[in-house]
Parts: structure tokens; sequence; C-alpha cells
């Protein structure tokens, strides 16, 4: 447990930009929740490192489900911590589990190809696919 702690504070690093989109967003008054499928003590040491925690309004880690991802169950819990439906959020999910947890809400789901191609994305349910973080700024129309 200690090795993967000291892994997420010194040797994992967020995608190009992300602290900068992160910014955006919170700018342009988006509300932001991060969910993951994380515990919550290995999430908070990568935000608490990467200096993120006043980005987000709210969290959702893999130890507070029951049915890991491709079940919905973390999202719902997000929706529901956020006091949100579904057709109002933009879930961005870089996995196949991923997507097809988030689609399990009905939400709208954007499919950031990382570990994943954009036809396995599609094929999980992914309303629209990406290549690069930044392309979510200009699908939701946000100036940095």
């Amino acid at each position: 447990k200690k090795q993967i702690l000291d892994a997420y504070k010194n040797i994992v690093k967020p995608m190009n930009g992300a602290g900068d989109i992160l910014e955006a967003l919170k700018n342009s008054g988006y509300k932001l929740l991060l969910v993951t499928s994380a515990s919550q003590e290995i999430a908070n040491e990568f935000i608490r490192h990467q200096r993120w925690s006043n980005y987000f309004q709210d969290y959702v880690f893999g130890n507070e489900i029951n049915k890991a991802k491709p079940a919905s169950e973390i999202y719902d819990c997000a929706l529901k911590k956020a006091n949100a439906s579904s057709d109002s959020v933009f879930i961005v999910e870089d996995s196949y589990n991923g997507v097809k947890s988030a689609k399990g809400t009905g939400a709208f789901v954007v499919g950031l190809e990382n570990n994943q191609t954009k036809e396995e994305l599609t094929k999980a349910g992914a309303d629209i696919t990406i290549s690069r973080l930044n392309e979510i700024l200009s699908i939701l129309e946000v100036r940095v």
C-alpha cells in the first residue's frame, strides 16, 4: 500500500494539460466531480500532490461502492452527490468499462482515447470520442 501511495505521489502524472483544463472549466462555472475506482486514500494523495482539491466540488471513490465498473453504481452515486440528473451532466471516461458504467446512467459520455481505441470506446457506448483531453474545451465551447 505504501508503494502505491508513493507512486501516486512521485511517479504517476496527470494527462498533459489537465490542470489548465480543470482551471478553465472551473472558471467557466462548471461543477466538477472526480469519480475514480481508486480508493479515497490513494486518490487524495494524487489530488493533494497535484494541488487540485480546489477544482472539485465532490468526489466518488472506489471504496464507496459495492459494484465496480462496468456497473453504473459509481456514477449513480456521483449523480446523487451532485444532485443532478443524467441529462444534465457530461462524463469523460478513458476505458471501456468506464464508458459502459457512465452510459448505464443515461448520461452523455465522451470517450477519451488513452489506453483504449476510438472503436473500443464507441463500442462501449461513448457518444463522442476525442484523442486529446483539451478537446473537451472546444466541445463545451470553453475559453482558456
